[in-house]
């Protein structure tokens, strides 16, 4: 676990949307309207500002993205989609290879994501702000990306609050070794954790829950205490322990078969809609995850599921009403064994190697099984703390309305207490770090669309915003114009292709852009494709 120390915040930007805070070199952190912490930072930061010029608050103040990275060394950048859907196609020029070859010596740098991906890559460190409907988050671990970590969004806030990022780590190296295999695996496995309520197990696995029945239809497996079935066929014995298993090739890989042949294994959401008596908590291999349903993410299905514990009668009760089921001690020491490995191992292996539950082949593991953990081992894992599932929704904190919190700060400046900077203060603070050339583009870019945005909000002119004599428009369009002269002199484009991008890029038409340069509609459709648009 990291020591808790401090960040040093010497700007804050709050509208409608956001709180932003900028720190020392010049990258920030963002806040939602409706979070919890906005309220106390924002009245924590102002003051201090207002009177020494900087504030100082925890780090556990940070977006749980950059908390994460912070804590595991992972480094996270957000993206394109559209850039990264280029990055993980079939052309061949394109490789992870690529995306890498930037990263030397050790020193973070944005990675060369593939030509696409050269100026939409940004590190979560230099730009936490609230991730776009049009971004996603990547991770490179190793040589390797993984994008969609904005659908871990959950894990994160959890391990912002409990300290336990071990699991997701673990997760995150072995979909890594997955992606350039089974990419759409990896996928899958992000749609069904977005909304999961169950941290991530230590080893990597995921914990989920399965519903089965006491009652059999098997001429060969009779009901027997402890023995359960599955709810479809009623065919296949399993109980605690066991590690149910079928062929890759007997598992329904189409995303749009909502109901097919496989292993199904459902998060909270969906346990209702099974019929059986018997809930189970089970963990996953995240390479024994097939596909996940486009039209139903609640469920799974999987090529093998080990059974780790019987969930109580009153607790899958609790689970069934769609409500987590630790709010009672019992629960919470159940899912710390679980996330820590302190369960029950694999004692059998039940095989299944035909369609519809047949051709069953139950192998005993118990000889199989390694030495048990040594009695310090033990000793250690009963000292576990207890564990809480997620929330299943974000808590949430009333907006603080930005027009409300001037007048409030208007009254308390006749009292000679600090104020709230005005719009023309942090319009000012803003076009100072644009202008400094030692900041870096992609932030220069990112504070002259959000002057642009004060000056809309603020529904004034410049000279009122206090740039009386400042031509901020002719500086604003010089900023936004520097990636593509810096695109251009890298990639040496013709003139004739710097000023088709150009012309695109500030919102003509391919046709238009033809009639001007010469260069035809669709090679300048593959130039924005090539570097963005």
């Amino acid at each position: 676990m990291s020591k808790s120390s401090t960040i040093r915040i010497v700007g804050a930007v709050l509208d409608n949307k956001q709180l932003l805070l900028y720190r020392e070199d010049g990258t920030t952190v963002g806040i939602l309207q409706g979070d919890p912490r906005l309220q106390t930072v924002l009245y924590t930061v102002v003051p201090q500002i207002n009177l020494q010029g900087w504030a100082e608050i925890p780090d556990d103040c940070l977006d749980s993205f950059s908390n994460f990275e912070k804590k595991t060394g992972i480094q996270l950048f957000r993206v394109l989609k559209d850039a990264v859907k280029q990055l993980f196609s079939t052309d061949e020029e394109r490789s992870q290879d690529e995306a890498i070859a930037a990263i030397q010596g050790g020193k973070r740098d944005i990675p060369k994501l593939g030509e696409g991906l050269l100026f939409t890559a940004r590190p979560i460190a230099e730009d936490s702000s609230p991730i776009q409907y049009n971004e996603t988050v990547v991770a490179l671990v190793g040589n390797n990306l993984v994008p969609g970590m904005e659908m871990l969004k959950g894990q994160f806030d959890h391990i912002q609050k409990n300290n336990s990022e071990k699991g997701v780590k673990a997760l995150i190296d072995r979909l890594s070794v997955m992606i350039e295999n089974r990419g759409h695996s990896v996928e899958d496995i992000l749609k069904f954790l977005e909304r999961g309520d169950l941290p991530i197990a230590d080893d990597g696995s995921i914990i989920a829950y399965k519903v089965l029945s006491t009652t059999s239809y098997s001429s060969k497996h009779s009901e027997a205490e402890g023995v359960f079935f599955d709810c479809h066929t009623h065919l296949i014995p399993q109980q605690v322990g066991s590690y149910v298993t079928v062929d890759e090739s007997l598992v329904d890989k189409n995303r749009r078969n909502e109901c097919s042949n496989g292993l199904h294994i459902a998060r909270r959401g969906y346990i209702k809609h099974f019929p059986g008596d018997v809930l189970v908590l089970c963990k996953i291999a995240p390479e024994d995850v097939i596909t996940v349903p486009h039209e139903d993410p609640n469920k799974v299905r999987v090529c093998g599921y080990h059974i780790i514990a019987q969930i109580s009668q009153q607790d899958h009760e609790t689970l069934r009403e769609d409500r987590p089921m630790t709010d009672n001690d019992n629960a919470q020491i159940l899912l710390a064994k679980a996330i820590a490995g302190d369960h029950i191992g694999k004692t059998e292996e039940v095989r299944i190697t035909g369609q519809k539950g047949s051709g069953i082949v139950i192998t005993n593991l118990m000889k199989k099984q390694p030495a048990s953990v040594s009695e310090t081992e033990r000793k250690s894992k009963s000292k576990l703390p207890k564990a809480k599932a997620l929330s299943s929704e974000r808590d949430t904190a009333p907006d603080v309305d930005p027009k409300e919190l001037a007048t409030a700060q208007a009254e308390l400046k006749t009292k000679n207490m600090v104020k709230v900077p005005s719009r023309s203060e942090q319009a000012q603070f803003m076009f100072k770090l644009m202008m400094d050339r030692s900041e870096s583009l992609a932030l220069r870019q990112k504070l002259a669309h959000e002057l642009l945005e004060i000056k809309k909000r603020a529904k004034s002119s410049w000279d009122n915003l206090g740039f009386e004599g400042v031509d901020v428009p002719a500086l604003i369009t010089k900023t936004m114009q520097e990636m593509v002269q810096t695109l251009s002199e890298k990639h040496n484009l013709t003139d004739a292709q710097h000023i088709a991008l150009k012309m695109v890029r500030e919102g003509k038409s391919k046709l238009s852009a033809e009639r001007i340069t010469g260069i035809s509609a669709r090679s300048i459709g593959r130039l924005l494709d090539k570097f963005g648009k």
